[in-house]
């Protein structure tokens, strides 16, 4: 099912600040979430994704991404994810 995002108006901006990515029929609180987030701590906007430990004793891990080191990092992923073996 497709839904149409909300639309901005000229008083009001929608922002999606938050995308989980979970298997298919878990919950998005499971341990295998990953939660893709934009925040904003008073010094402009970056990435964060976090993802939950399936140890209980383990807390959130947090990569935090500047726009600005972006290319570099993608760059690096996008390397490391080929040269992994399937």
């Amino acid at each position: 099912m497709k839904v149409d995002l909300p639309v901005s108006d000229e008083f009001r901006e929608v922002k999606i600040t938050r995308v989980t990515i979970v298997p298919r029929g878990e919950a998005i609180f499971c341990e295998r979430a990953t939660h893709v987030e934009t925040q904003d701590e008073a010094a402009g906007e970056y990435v964060r994704i976090v993802q939950q430990d399936d140890r209980q004793t383990a807390t959130e891990q947090t990569i935090q991404i500047d726009p600005a080191e972006w290319p570099t990092i993608r760059n690096v992923i996008d390397y490391m994810i080929q040269n992994c073996r399937s």
